[in-house]
């Protein structure tokens, strides 16, 4: 009998261990399949450079789901850009500056690593607002966990370059506040892409009001 239990004892805790490795594999962060630049409703293409631009904002709750964090309740929103290039040569994005102008005209620059970071040391209190953490607790990064750290390295869009016949693709993080459609009547630009001389490409421009109004926004 006593045999029997401890056997049992075994098997729960087995199971057990399986059933956290199975949580804890689900709920690790997968970019979303890929397509080319010219298949996303939103998108510019310039025949003539081989080059296009593609984007999908994640503005509402159930492609929001891809992240662990609620990006949304801080205020931000993640835009997935696609950089396809067709032609024969590389493209280079060392120089190429992104820029989101929202239907207001403010002008919005990608946030990076660190305002992300500092973001998420941020905590809503009813009374006063948001509001910095003084003493955050001793995680990565000033209060981040090594989940949050490892989800936001592997989601941010970081190429200098695109291959010829390839796509390079990651998620833009842009500090909109509390506005429930983000993307509503706003612009995505991206400057500053060279070819393989050196020359600078035209600018891209994305218009957001090509894409249907989101049923609701992440945060609902």
């Amino acid at each position: 009998m006593q045999r029997d239990n401890l056997f049992m004892r075994k098997i729960i805790a087995l199971c057990s261990a399986l059933l956290f490795a199975v949580a804890l594999f689900a709920t690790t962060f997968s970019m979303p399949r890929v397509q080319p630049a010219g298949a996303y409703v939103a998108h510019d293409v310039h025949p003539q450079e081989h080059l296009a631009l593609g984007v999908d904002p994640y503005d509402t709750k159930d492609k929001a789901k891809i992240f662990s964090i609620n990006w949304a309740e801080h205020g931000i929103v993640p835009i997935l850009v696609v950089v396809s290039n067709d032609g024969d040569k590389p493209a280079s994005l060392v120089d190429g500056n992104f820029e989101f102008v929202t239907r207001s005209r403010e002008k919005l620059q990608p946030m990076s690593e660190g305002d992300l970071y500092r973001a998420l040391t941020k905590i809503k209190n009813p009374a006063t607002g948001p509001h910095i953490i003084l003493t955050p607790p001793k995680r990565p990064k000033g209060g981040v966990t090594e989940k949050q750290q490892d989800e936001i390295e592997q989601a941010m869009f970081k190429a200098k370059a695109v291959e010829p016949h390839g796509s390079q693709a990651g998620f833009l993080f842009f500090q909109v506040g509390d506005d429930p459609h983000p993307v509503k009547g706003a612009h995505l630009y991206l400057s500053g892409v060279r070819d393989s001389s050196g020359h600078e490409t035209m600018f891209f421009e994305i218009s957001f009001d090509k894409m249907p109004l989101p049923s609701g926004s992440a945060e609902d």
